[in-house]
Parts: C-alpha cells; structure tokens; sequence
C-alpha cells in the first residue's frame, strides 16, 4: 500500500493542546449553564452537579489510606497461630467468663417468694383443725 503525498504530510495531534478530563468536565459544565442559563439547583450536589477538582491533598490523603490498607492485608494474610492451635483456644476462658456473668445475674436476682408467705396473715382467725 502507497502512502500518498497528503496522507504524509497530514500533522499529528499536539499533545500540549489536548484537553484533560478535569478540562473537559470543566467545558462540559459551562456550556450546561451557559445553555441552561445557570445551575439547577446547587452547584455542589445532585445529578447535574459542578465537578470537584482534585488537589494534591487528595491524591496523599488516598495514598496514605491505601498503604494502610496494603499493610493490613499484609498482617491479616500472615496468621499468629495455627488451624489446630485456633480451635478451642479460649473455651477456658469463655467458660470462667460466662461464669462470673451468671454469678453476677444471680446476685441481682430477687430471692423466690412464695405463695404460703403472702398469705400466711390470713391465718391469725384460723377456726378449723384437722382431724
């Protein structure tokens, strides 16, 4: 296939002159007000909403957040103790736990009351007896 003389000589695009994302949001939002003859509603939230630039306080604060993630992914793959060294580790301690709670409800717990003791200041005109 022949390359001809106009093809050749046809210019690539330059870079410098092309438009980012940010810009073309930023286009993109003006000609909605300029058309739309402002913004519908606040400019900050909803649909329609005004893009939010990103600052480079932005860009450090997320990549700290990710290196904290990296390094708790790293800690939670690398387990302390073993499968069989796991099970049933704490079930002495759970169970003295579990104790102590019960002893406590039952310090809380009101003595039984019974129906002979409520009733028991009927007897003082008791007439019958048993035979």
């Amino acid at each position: 296939m022949l390359i001809t003389e106009e093809q050749s000589s046809r210019k690539t695009p330059d870079t410098t002159q092309m438009i980012t994302p940010q810009q073309n949001n930023l286009t993109m939002f003006l000609t909605n007000i300029l058309l739309r003859k402002g913004i519908g509603g606040r400019q900050w939230i909803g649909k329609y909403r005004r893009p939010r630039e990103v600052t480079w306080t932005m860009k450090e604060s997320m990549m700290r957040r990710l290196e904290i993630e990296a390094e708790t992914e790293y800690w939670i793959s690398r387990p302390y103790m073993t499968k069989e060294q796991e099970l049933r580790h704490a079930a002495e301690r759970r169970h003295r736990q579990f104790e102590e709670v019960k002893a406590q409800n039952r310090a809380k717990f009101p003595p039984h009351k019974y129906v002979a003791d409520h009733l028991n200041h009927l007897n003082t005109t008791k007439k019958w007896t048993i035979l």
